[in-house]
């Protein structure tokens, strides 16, 4: 089944048919219309279309399958002389989705299908539908499991059925199929195919059925084969599970069940004619035996509207996906088509609204949504004196793909070129989120490529008979991985500042603290990551969150030693901040607040403030837990600061500052984070954390270690009188330390 492709052809203003009259059929008044022939060279008995309907068959009743709700009420099919002939609504949804099959009239070759009635005038509810009296085909439905049913054995996997909701149906040639193909959604499901079997050449059949979980086959009301519980699909035809028959020739009724609990399925029903003394050669059950050839699936014709001369006509096509590491979330990537050929809107300049808060102005463009859903999509088409629009929602998720198509998927790089263009200020947070996931998968296959791409590169890089050269280390690509965080970091801030929309606790949060981070700690730049914070403040409805988001801000004001910033921030977000439980948000709020009482010479201040961050971020940790943390922390960073990675060591400082607070009083914390700085070449901010480190505790152990780095940072940013104030204070304040005699030679 193609559902993921769809062509609304629409009329010039000259074909449409202007009487308004001549929309009303059946005792009511239709909307629109579209006709339907049957194709040349063939003589099916039942026609298959499906369209998109524009959200005109809407009645749903509850309770009552919405395809027998909507039949002879919003849908009617007739004959060019409008003759009521027989139809059945396969599927409606999702979105503005619409499957029909209309058994034919021998005697004519065009049909109309009429669709939506005004709500100021209801067609007559007793219109009489013509009854469905052909057997030709083999229609398969599938159904929502939305309570629990047997697998063991046929009559409960039947009940079962018949008691779930319908999603949709098709003629389908025989029965194969490995997922649900009336929807993209994975979840469990049930199916049922019906038709007849008809028989030429009486005989003695092997039948079998395989497939993941259940499924049982009657023939004549009759159990045929049977592949019962929750178990895999079978590989080969297990004696126990084929069962033998004899079938006369002529007529057979046939109905085939499955069901499985989960998103995987596979099914299929084999036969072997007069096999020997076991089955050795199955085969699928032939299309023919089911008079699969007397459907015919047919593209439907050109859409007439009631109360517009002209409209636009798009297509769409699910291409392929690309999953995100870590996140079940997938990114779909889907082409659309600007159909529109005829009348005053095909002279139109095309404008598409993708339904996600996205816009294009091409013909023809492709789109990568974000995330799956259900998308209001609309074409609009302006020839300068008018303008002509199309609406239809439409179903977006992760297509099947069949296991020997997987290796010919494309990956993220190729969708990267498309979402670097994205206007991040369109975007709701849950999509926002999605796209700098993207770009942050982006630099971690950057900075750690997986193994076999190395391998790969390393390959196509060496000439056969040579030896390899040695291959760049991961992470040597620092321009790739500085643009795509530079994106996370501006779209993210473009969001929070411009998208009045962007509304949420949760994402908006994680967007924060995440784009902040990026900004602050690996793009050194300090006044973006301000702007991030400062911009998500008013945006958090949580007291707590927007005192944290104030409170890293200030973080930030005090790397850029600008302490008015700091203090101003700071008294704001005290406003915010709730006075009742435990909470690590607050615990930010007092961490920083405490370093900044230290920056300004209030020691009894920044321990107090210390002390109930302390209180609010590691009471529920044992002590055992806060000496592994903290000792495991301080030799990564220590090992990466001997590396040179700042990167890596900024992650190990963060985690430790965040989740051990009280590291800070004893001064380790801060010396690594001097020693940081200095390989950031950040020398002014290595050197005041020594003093800030004398403000809280002037005993702590490091504190002579402090000095000698802060009188490095202010040596290699040639402030010389400053480095030896630091050094003079160590001799001076700290006679017994070991380093002494360092600091003396330092001065000579």
């Amino acid at each position: 089944m193609n559902r993921f492709l769809f062509c609304l052809v629409f009329l010039c203003p000259c074909s449409i048919l202007a009487a308004a009259e001549s929309f009303d059929v059946g005792g009511g008044s239709y909307r629109a219309m579209r006709e339907v022939d049957v194709p040349s060279g063939v003589k099916p008995v039942i026609l298959v279309t499906q369209f998109l309907h524009q959200g005109l068959i809407n009645l749903a009743t509850k309770g009552v399958d919405p395809r027998e709700e909507n039949a002879g009420k919003t849908v009617l099919v007739t004959t060019k002389a409008k003759k009521i002939v027989p139809f059945r609504i396969l599927q409606l949804g999702p979105g503005d989705f619409c499957r029909i099959a209309i058994q034919l009239d021998d005697r004519t070759s065009s049909y109309t299908i009429y669709y939506g009635v005004p709500t100021d005038r209801l067609p007559n509810q007793d219109v009489q539908l013509a009854p469905w009296t052909t057997d030709a085909g083999l229609l398969l439905e599938t159904r929502s499991v939305e309570r629990a049913f047997g697998m063991d054995n046929a009559e409960q996997l039947k009940k079962g059925f018949e008691q779930a909701r319908p999603i949709g149906a098709d003629y389908v040639r025989n029965v194969m199929h490995g997922f649900n193909p009336m929807t993209f959604r994975r979840e469990a499901f049930l199916s049922r195919y019906t038709g007849n079997l008809y028989i030429s050449q009486a005989g003695t059949y092997d039948i079998l059925t395989s497939s993941h979980q259940a499924s049982f086959l009657w023939i004549d009301g009759q159990v045929a084969a049977e592949h019962a519980g929750r178990r895999g699909r079978t590989g080969d035809a297990r004696p126990e599970l084929v069962k033998r028959m004899h079938l006369a020739a002529g007529k057979h009724s046939f109905e085939y069940y499955h069901a499985t609990s989960d998103d995987q399925a596979s099914m299929m029903a084999v036969w072997e004619f007069n096999p020997g003394e076991k089955m050795k050669k199955p085969e699928l059950i032939p299309p023919d035996v089911f008079e699969s050839d007397r459907v015919a699936k047919v593209a439907v014709g050109g859409l007439m509207l009631a109360d517009s001369p002209g409209a636009p006509d798009f297509e769409y096509r699910i291409l392929s996906n690309v999953p995100l590491p870590g996140n079940d979330t997938q990114l779909i990537a889907v082409q659309f088509a600007n159909k529109t050929t005829t009348g005053i809107a095909a002279r139109g300049k095309p404008t598409w609204n993708f339904g996600d808060g996205l816009t294009s102005d091409e013909a023809n463009p492709g789109h990568i949504y974000l995330k799956p859903g259900i998308y209001n999509v609309e074409l609009i088409l302006d020839n300068g004196d008018r303008r002509f629009s199309v609406v239809n929602q439409i179903e977006i998720d992760q297509p099947h793909i069949l296991n020997t198509e997987k290796d010919k998927q494309p990956t993220l790089d190729t969708y990267l070129p498309v979402l670097e263009k994205y206007d991040a200020s369109k975007l709701d947070p849950e999509s926002l989120l999605q796209l700098i996931e993207a770009f942050q998968a982006k630099v971690d296959l950057t900075v750690n490529p997986p193994p076999e791409a190395e391998e790969a590169e390393t390959a196509e890089q060496t000439p056969r008979g040579t030896r390899p050269t040695p291959r760049r280390r991961p992470g040597d690509d620092p321009d790739v991985v500085a643009k795509y965080r530079r994106l996370i970091a501006e779209s993210v801030r473009t969001a929070l500042a411009e998208n009045p929309n962007c509304k949420g606790d949760i994402p908006i949060h994680k967007l924060a603290l995440t784009a902040g981070s990026i900004a602050r700690d690996y793009l050194l730049d300090w006044k973006l990551a301000g702007q991030i914070y400062t911009a998500a403040i008013p945006k958090l409805t949580d007291p707590d969150l927007a005192a944290e988001c104030g409170a890293l801000a200030a973080d930030v004001a005090l790397d850029m030693q600008n302490k008015t910033a700091a203090k101003t921030l700071l008294d704001d977000a005290a406003k915010k901040i709730s006075k009742i439980g435990l909470n690590p948000a607050i615990g930010t709020f007092h961490r920083v607040n405490a370093e900044f009482l230290a920056e300004t010479g209030d020691g009894e201040g920044a321990r107090k403030a210390l002390a109930e961050a302390v209180r609010h971020v590691s009471s529920a940790m044992h002590h055992a837990e806060k000496i592994a943390l903290q000792g495991s922390a301080s030799r990564s960073a220590e090992k990466f600061l001997q590396e040179k990675k700042p990167d890596r060591v900024i992650v190990e400082l963060r985690k430790w500052q965040r989740e051990h607070p009280a590291a800070i009083f004893d001064g380790y914390m801060t010396l690594l984070f001097a020693k940081y700085w200095i390989v950031r070449e950040k020398y002014p901010q290595a050197a005041a954390l020594a003093d800030r480190q004398i403000t809280l505790n002037p005993d702590s152990p490091y504190i002579d270690e402090l000095l000698l780095v802060a009188a490095e940072a202010q040596t290699k940013a040639g402030n010389m009188d400053a480095a030896k104030a630091y050094l003079n204070a160590l001799i001076k304040n700290y006679p017994g330390s070991p380093l002494v005699e360092q600091a003396r030679e330092q001065l000579k």
